[in-house]
């Protein structure tokens, strides 16, 4: 069901809603700056590395000093860069990044060709061996995280669940218009879902019934209800009886 709905879902405009909420915020920005903040780090971590590669790579009659001036030269110069960009919140990059940004959501919503391409990654992502595993277990994982967390009285879960559940009975018992906004909702929710999931809900209540074994189905219902029933069976037993001794009496009388 999850891997349905993914493939079914077209990639490009989510993409482009998620790029857009990060440029209105700034956010891409920050996410720059990390990354330029991650690049100098890495590059600190392994400078020998890399004058080691350099020496490998230059000619044997290249003297050490040389080298060493040269990658000294250059490492500095390009963490000066990342230093600057970083620092620099109107620099040139970050103003032609934003643009290119700006620019390729601009396409994901217009150009077929750019979506059609987003939407082959997605499909290749899919069908990796990993996200298919993925994808198949999260329902289970996720109904088994949750029901033991729900079982659990200590569990955060669970907690947070009583604590949001009160203070929204709180609000709802003291505020009309929270009522009324949230009765309107529900509404529009209710419909939405039934509108855009019936089919889904029919297939798994379908299939679900369908794996269920007779004889254990009965089994379990019975071990639920089992007592109400035989109340039901015996209270219809005697009603009915005290109404066919009415019936009988009326009938003698009036005969």
């Amino acid at each position: 069901l999850v891997d349905r709905k993914l493939r079914e879902t077209p990639a490009a405009p989510a993409v482009a809603r998620g790029l857009e909420l990060m440029v209105d915020g700034d956010r891409h920005q920050e996410v720059l700056s990390a990354a330029l903040t991650g690049l100098a780090t890495f590059l600190a971590d392994n400078r020998l590395v890399f004058r080691a590669r350099l020496g490998d790579a230059s000619p044997a009659w290249v003297p050490d000093w040389v080298d060493d001036r040269v990658f000294d030269r250059v490492f500095d110069l390009l963490q000066g860069f990342l230093a600057e960009v970083g620092a620099d919140p109107r620099h040139e990059l970050r103003r032609s990044y934003d643009q290119r940004l700006r620019a390729y959501v601009h396409r994901l919503r217009t150009d077929p060709a750019t979506a059609a391409r987003v939407e082959q990654f997605k499909e290749e992502l899919l069908d990796h061996p990993a996200v298919r595993t993925w994808s198949g277990s999260l329902w289970s994982t996720a109904k088994t995280t949750v029901v033991a967390a729900a079982a659990d009285p200590d569990s955060e879960l669970r907690a947070r669940m009583v604590g949001l559940i009160r203070s929204g009975a709180g609000v709802l018992q003291t505020d009309p218009t929270v009522r009324e906004l949230v009765q309107r909702q529900s509404v529009r929710a209710a419909g939405y879902v039934v509108e855009r999931f019936a089919g889904d809900a029919a297939e798994l209540v379908g299939t679900t019934v369908a794996r269920w074994d007779t004889e254990e189905t009965s089994r379990r219902i019975e071990l639920q209800v089992g007592r109400d029933l035989q109340w039901i069976r015996v209270n219809g037993t005697v009603v009915g009886g005290l109404a066919g001794l009415v019936i009988y009496t009326v009938a003698q009388l009036l005969g």
